[in-house]
């Protein structure tokens, strides 16, 4: 479950959040704040009755100007789309870690190196790609 947190920009709103999560034993999965006055906080699915209780609870703490649940966390919604555009392109690409081991390709790269999705994860750069030194 997901939800979204309208609010103004006052300290200490984030703890009086989490703290109420903490008073009814929810345990929290992700958090992520938005500059622009949003807060948001995934956790796992609520009953009906607690999460009526818990959004009205949530309402009635100052500095919050509403909130509602929304189907994704934006790093979620970012990586989708991120995701759905890799796999549309019919350039290889891929992405490298600070060791130059491959984190993560889109199907025209696993295919130029014909590798599977996670054989692709456990090569180098430097062994796909020779005489070029990845690591500078």
């Amino acid at each position: 479950m997901r939800l979204e947190v309208f609010c103004e920009d006052r300290l200490g709103l984030t703890r009086e959040l989490l703290d109420l999560l903490v008073s009814r034993s929810i345990d929290l999965r992700g958090i992520e704040i938005d500059p622009i006055g949003r807060i948001y906080l995934n956790f796992s699915q609520l009953d009906f009755d607690t999460f009526r209780a818990l959004m009205a609870e949530i309402r009635r703490i100052a500095g919050v100007t509403d909130v509602r649940t929304v189907s994704f966390m934006p790093s979620e919604r970012e990586h989708r789309a991120l995701r759905a555009l890799l796999e549309s392109m019919p350039e290889p690409v891929f992405s490298i870690d600070m060791k130059g081991k491959v984190e993560l390709a889109n199907p025209a790269a696993q295919a130029l190196f014909s590798l599977s999705e996670d054989k692709i994860r456990n090569q180098t750069a430097g062994a796909l790609i020779g005489g070029y030194n990845f690591s500078r």
